[in-house]
C-alpha cells in the first residue's frame, strides 16, 4: 500500500490543499485509487521505483530510486456560486449569480497563491453587486475591494505573493449575434464618443461616415 502524506517546506503535515501531496512506493493502479479522493489535483508528486506512464504504443518506462511526476489539471475548474464564497486553490473560473442578494467573493491569502489566477464574472441581471475582497488587509490594484455591478461584467486577477492584481477587466462585453445586448450604453455616452471622434477627425481634415446601425436624430449635435 502506498504511503500518502502532505509535505510543506516547514515540515508540518497539512491538508492536501495547503501543501504538496507526495505519494511514494506506489504503482499506477494504486495511484488512481488515491486520485479519485483528492480535492486538489494541482499539487501532486509521485515517487516509485518503477513507473510506467503513457498510452498504448507510446510508453515511457521510468526506472529510478525516486522520481517526481507533476500531475497537471489541464481543464479550468468552473465554480458557480449564489452566496458569499471564499475562493479555493482548485478554482479557476467563478461564475456569480447574485439574483438573491449581494455576494462577496473573498480571495485567499496572496502569499499562499503566488501566480494563481482567478476569473470572476457576474452573470445575473439584477442590481445586486458582486464584491471581490482581498484576504485581511491585502489589496487589489492597491485598493481593498473590486466591485462588479453589471450583468456579464468580469475581472481576472493574479497574485504576486504580496497582493492581487487585475490583469483584465471587462465592464461592457460586446453584443453577441442573435443574443441580448451584454450591457446598456446610454445615448449620451454614444453622443459624447461621436463628438470626440468628430473633433479628432476635423483636426486631421478627415470626414466621418456613420455606417449600419449608427443613428443620430435631427435634434442631436455632434459638436464637441
Amino acid at each position: 500500500m502506498a504511503d500518502v502524506r502532505t509535505q510543506v517546506p516547514d515540515g508540518e503535515v497539512r491538508q492536501a490543499l495547503q501543501g504538496l501531496l507526495r505519494i511514494s512506493n506506489t504503482d499506477i493502479a494504486d495511484l488512481a485509487a488515491h486520485l479519485a479522493d483528492l480535492d486538489n489535483p494541482h499539487q501532486i508528486a509521485v515517487t516509485s521505483p518503477a513507473v510506467t506512464a503513457g498510452n498504448q504504443g507510446d510508453f515511457i518506462d521510468l526506472i529510478t530510486d525516486e522520481i517526481a511526476i507533476p500531475i497537471v489539471d489541464a481543464d479550468s475548474i468552473i465554480t458557480s456560486v449564489t452566496l458569499d464564497y471564499t475562493a479555493l486553490l482548485i478554482d479557476d473560473v467563478i461564475l456569480v449569480d447574485a439574483s438573491a442578494g449581494a455576494v462577496i467573493i473573498t480571495l485567499p491569502a496572496a502569499a499562499d497563491r503566488n501566480g494563481k489566477r482567478y476569473d470572476i464574472k457576474k452573470i445575473d441581471a439584477t442590481a445586486n453587486t458582486v464584491t471581490i475582497d482581498g484576504n485581511a488587509v491585502e489589496t487589489i490594484d492597491d485598493g481593498l475591494i473590486a466591485v462588479l455591478t453589471t450583468q456579464y461584467e468580469a475581472v481576472a486577477l493574479i497574485s504576486d505573493a504580496t497582493e492581487w492584481w487585475i490583469m483584465t477587466y471587462n465592464p461592457i462585453p460586446i453584443k453577441t449575434e442573435g443574443g441580448q445586448s451584454k450591457a446598456a450604453v446610454s445615448d449620451d455616452d454614444v453622443r459624447q464618443l461621436l463628438a470626440q471622434i468628430v473633433v479628432q477627425l476635423r483636426t486631421n481634415n478627415t470626414y466621418l461616415a456613420l455606417m449600419n446601425d449608427a443613428v443620430v436624430s435631427e435634434s442631436d449635435t455632434l459638436e464637441g
